[in-house]
């Protein structure tokens, strides 16, 4: 289980950002005891066209059973074909060597 506290707010010129910042409890790698990790993020984005948004996003992670910290730039679209329904696909770029390099793909709906 965990929390995340977020943050959204319309700037000038149309432009969006976004933050947030969370936390979650995770068993250990032996299963016996529990370790938290924390998240942080920002987020800018603006209009490419009436229905397509484009999005930049830095984000930091802390894994504190192994005390390992990851920094993400991910980047990407949002397609609005009406105004509940989003489309979003791009990739959350590692910056660390050993950091992961992710394609995504999703939907979102609000009722």
């Amino acid at each position: 289980g965990g929390v995340v506290f977020p943050f959204a707010v319309s700037l000038r010129h149309n432009w969006d950002l976004g933050a947030q910042v969370g936390a979650d409890i995770e068993n250990d790698r032996a299963g016996k005891n529990y370790h938290l990790n924390y998240l942080a993020s920002a987020t800018v984005a603006h209009p490419v066209s009436g229905k397509i948004d484009f999005f930049v996003e830095s984000m930091v992670t802390r894994e504190t059973e192994i005390i390992l910290y990851d920094y993400f730039l991910n980047t990407g679209l949002v397609f609005s074909p009406i105004e509940d329904i989003k489309i979003d696909m791009g990739i959350y770029y590692g910056l660390k060597s050993e950091s992961s390099k992710t394609y995504f793909i999703g939907f979102s709906f609000r009722l």
